[in-house]
């Protein structure tokens, strides 16, 4: 039953997202918390709420992705090498955008 229940609530969530974005379709979500009906002050208190989440979230799978790939591939590679590869590929990735994928 929770698992419905939780299913709901990201489905409204969801919901929500997508209609915002409709409406805003050029700005992200840090614009539209600075531009939208939300008041400046509120918007310079979710931001980096916002921010930090998204610090740890990208912390969490990159060291998942380190452990994984030590434990099935490179037994005798340090984790902190294949995240430092891992950060660098993707940071070369967003700098160059699509373009950055092709030789």
């Amino acid at each position: 039953m929770t698992v419905l229940l939780a299913g709901v609530v990201i489905m409204a969530l969801i919901y929500l997202c997508v209609a915002l974005q409709k409406n805003f379709t050029r700005e992200n979500v840090f614009e539209y918390l600075l531009k939208g009906p939300f008041s400046k002050w509120i918007a310079f208190l979710l931001v980096p709420i916002f921010i930090i989440y998204f610090i740890f979230t990208s912390a969490v799978v990159l060291r998942y992705f380190g452990i994984a790939s030590k434990m099935y591939l490179l037994d005798q590679t340090p984790t902190e090498v294949l995240v430092m590869a891992m950060l660098v590929i993707s940071a070369y990735a967003a700098s160059k955008g699509i373009e950055g994928l092709y030789f």
